[in-house]
């Protein structure tokens, strides 16, 4: 039979519409721990923020006195950078403004609605490892750009981590709806990303907003160009556009230009072609039909669906 004939074929994405219960129709299982412990951590390193605040400047018996509070070893800046304090390029990110909630509460929020939809596609090793590593390049980004720009700035938050993770979450479902309870409508993801992407330009283009839109920017360029050369950070397939990773994907393509003829003197021309082994190709159907089955028939790259097209022949073909 066909390939579209199997149960668990679908040409439309799960989850065509956001509710809050995450993207597509996978449930999270019980190994998707990732962005519950980044939340935790970060609400538990927030509360350490505030019981043992901020850098203190006093005068005591001995003279002028610093006490060093928590986020003051724990933040990102240039000096801490130069004594390869290397530590603060992802503690920072578990930092928040203690000047209030509206820091923490809207970065744990976009954490929530948008990274548990690639915990389920990636797994929770791979997310982490992409929060953490997203949070490390925006945060050097920042902390390099405004030294050369003549500041001295003191980075903190998970905003480049969310942002990436809200970009690779638009790449992968970009014509889910998605509706907010202060909005009145709904509106693709991948307006919300763009919408996203243009504020922190006018605030780079703006300068002294106080936020740290070079990191966000950062943190989206991270994002995609993860999606798309199919970056793995611990290993194993990925839903990315390259699926196999760049260098698998190179040398796929390199194996499947035709080779020159081989000639020798008793025999024509002769063309070298190798079928592929019908195993093999139940394996990558089954691949692609499982990513279909997550990310939608739009999420598919030429290649794949080629490989579709010549399964399903394949297939009607069988006795």
């Amino acid at each position: 039979m066909g390939i579209h004939n199997r149960d668990y074929i679908r040409d439309e994405p799960p989850g065509g519409h956001y509710s809050g219960s995450g993207f597509g129709s996978s449930p999270v299982g019980s190994d998707a721990w990732a962005i519950k412990r980044i939340i935790v951590a970060c609400v538990v390193v927030f509360f350490l923020q505030n019981l043992f605040p901020s850098d203190e400047v006093r005068v005591g018996p001995q003279g002028i006195e610093i006490t060093r509070g928590l986020t003051g070893w724990l933040d990102l800046n240039w000096a801490g950078l130069t004594k390869f304090q290397l530590w603060r390029v992802v503690t920072y990110g578990f930092c928040h403004s203690t000047q209030g909630l509206a820091h923490i509460f809207f970065n744990m929020f976009g954490l929530w609605i948008f990274g548990r939809a690639i915990e389920q596609l990636y797994g929770a090793k791979e997310t982490l490892a992409f929060f953490v590593a997203t949070v490390a390049v925006s945060g050097v980004v920042e902390v390099v750009a405004q030294h050369y720009a003549g500041l001295n700035p003191s980075v903190i938050g998970a905003s480049g981590g969310v942002m990436g993770v809200l970009i690779l979450t638009a790449m992968h479902f970009p014509k889910t709806m998605v509706q907010f309870l202060f909005i009145p409508f709904a509106f693709e993801l991948r307006w919300l990303a763009l919408g996203y992407v243009a504020l922190d330009v006018w605030r780079v283009m703006a300068g002294g907003t106080g936020i740290a839109a070079l990191a966000h920017l950062s943190g989206a360029a991270f994002g995609y160009v993860y999606f798309q050369t199919g970056l793995r950070l611990t290993g194993g397939p990925s839903y990315g556009r390259r699926s196999r990773g760049i260098g698998r994907w190179l040398r796929s393509k390199l194996a499947s230009r035709p080779k020159k003829p081989v000639r020798n003197a008793d025999q024509k021309d002769v063309r070298l072609y190798e079928p592929p082994a019908p195993d093999q190709l139940d394996a990558e159907v089954d691949r692609i039909l499982e990513k279909i089955n997550l990310t939608g028939r739009d999420s598919l790259t030429p290649e794949e669906n080629e490989i579709l097209l010549k399964a399903s022949e394949r297939y009607k073909n069988r006795v």
